[in-house]
């Protein structure tokens, strides 16, 4: 498991939103994995509505996956592939 840690200033962080601590991630799962798990009903604690909390940790995970992959060519397997946020890590903007 290729585990690392991407602090809040390596992300751009969705409007409305902020990260409030190191985001620990993993890289093995397909997108549909990750939002089969953690798009789930009454998903809560991203602001606005189930549809708009979808929408935010949707964009949250990609500015990640840009991030750690910024100019690496993903093929074959790795096309697949996409960044798992292990903890909760988004709260309303104070």
């Amino acid at each position: 498991m290729n585990e690392e840690t991407i602090t809040p200033a390596e992300l751009t962080v969705v409007p409305g939103l902020w990260v409030h601590r190191p985001i620990p991630i993993v890289i093995e799962e397909s997108a549909e994995d990750v939002l089969a798990r953690w798009v789930e009903p009454g998903l809560t604690g991203f602001g606005g509505s189930e549809g708009e909390a979808i929408e935010s940790l949707a964009a949250i995970i990609l500015d990640v996956w840009t991030s750690l992959h910024a100019g690496d060519a993903v093929r074959g397997s790795n096309a697949r592939r996409i960044v798992t946020v292990l903890e909760n890590y988004a709260a309303p903007a104070p």
